[in-house]
């Protein structure tokens, strides 16, 4: 990743350059964001010819996915730089050369990209289980078999020498963040569909509805439908008005979270208040109460 985001860093910028480099740029965040909904709808069980987006759809969708995947490449980052300044910035071969026991620490080194492969060859056999594994999963899975397939390909030294750079780069990492960005798209709908936060009650021109409202466009709301058991894209010049809704089982739910926190207050302030009473009174009468099982009087005598 530090060479990938190095390579980026070195591109050329010189003025004459830059339209080249934003409409370089503009085309590849369009694309990814294209590619977020693509996983969007087709978790939804819809196609781009049946969902009426238009390009500023596309473009808003990366308030989205371009948070989570700055903070993915920024962890990454951060973590590589602080292994790389805890090693001294040596490579892997100066690490196990200098190590007295080269053997041990090839292994030690090498054991947490087992431990990885592993989960990620264990998570398809999850399907021939029964078992359907979570999308997070799934994407995780798929990324790292991409990596794997990637050091196969170039494990031969002739494929090394006759790619550059920067063809390496941009073969190793855009196919895994475009797996990432379909799969955040996946996961955003799931998320929407199985929470069913977002209740709406939207005031038609001849009727009133109550929906679960997935999503915006710029001319179309797309929303599920309960009552009719489907999605349904209504045009936003048909709402006159549209307002949230709490569902009865979200308020119980609110309540008891209510409830938990005021009596989670009260027992803290009770214990803390024995706490206090403890610490004031003599060593004798505490050890005679605990004993005693008693419960603390109304008023406590101090000495």
């Amino acid at each position: 990743m530090l060479d990938f985001i190095g390579y980026c860093l070195s591109i050329n910028t010189k003025i004459e350059n830059w339209p080249i480099d934003v409409s370089l740029f503009s085309v590849g965040f369009l694309s990814l964001s294209v590619v977020y909904d693509y996983g969007y709808f087709t978790y939804l069980g819809f196609s781009f010819s049946e969902a009426p987006t238009t390009i500023s759809d596309h473009v808003r969708s990366s308030l989205v996915w371009l948070p989570t995947l700055t903070i993915a490449v920024l962890a990454i980052f951060i973590y590589e730089s602080a292994m790389k300044r805890l090693e001294g910035g040596m490579s892997e071969e100066e690490l196990i050369t200098t190590s007295p026991t080269p053997k041990f620490t090839k292994w030690f080194r090498a054991s947490p990209a087992y431990l990885i492969i592993i989960i990620a060859v264990a998570i398809p056999i999850l399907w021939f289980a029964g078992i359907k594994p979570p999308l997070r999963a799934q994407q995780f899975s798929l990324i790292i078999f991409w990596f794997l397939f990637h050091n196969w390909v170039y494990s031969h030294p002739n494929i090394v020498s006759k790619t550059s750079l920067k063809i390496y780069l941009i073969g190793r990492w855009l196919p895994a963040i475009v797996i990432y960005i379909a799969y955040t798209g996946a996961i955003s709908a799931e998320n929407t569909i199985e929470l069913h936060k977002n209740n709406y009650k939207l005031v038609l021109s001849n009727s009133t509805i109550e929906v679960n409202l997935l999503r915006t466009f710029q001319s179309y709301f797309l929303v599920w439908n309960s009552s009719k058991h489907n999605y349904e894209f209504i045009s936003s010049a048909l709402i006159k008005s549209y307002e949230p809704v709490d569902k009865p089982e979200q308020n119980k739910k609110s309540n008891k979270h209510i409830h938990r926190r005021q009596k989670a207050a009260r027992l803290i302030s009770d214990v803390n208040l024995k706490r206090a009473c403890a610490r004031k009174m003599t060593l004798r009468t505490f050890i005679k109460r605990r004993l005693d099982l008693k419960p603390y009087p109304e008023r406590i005598r101090f000495r």
